[in-house]
């Protein structure tokens, strides 16, 4: 079951979207700059109706960047 935590960062809170294994270990899916962004993530990959809006995760780090 995906959930999503709250995680402060300096003067900003990130939503981040991820599961549990069962060791007990957080998987991180996607972060999100509001919860609402957050909550209609979770309520999508834990198998909702569509929701009001589709969020994709956001892409890896420095896909954008040009480097190799």
């Amino acid at each position: 079951m995906f959930v999503y935590r709250t995680i402060p960062d300096g003067p900003y809170t990130l939503f981040t979207v991820g599961h549990y294994s069962p060791d007990g270990k957080w998987n991180p899916e996607s972060d999100h700059s509001t919860m609402d962004e957050a909550a209609d993530r979770v309520h999508y990959l834990n198998g909702g109706s569509k929701p009001r809006r589709y969020i994709p995760p956001p892409p890896p780090p420095h896909a954008d960047c040009g480097r190799d």
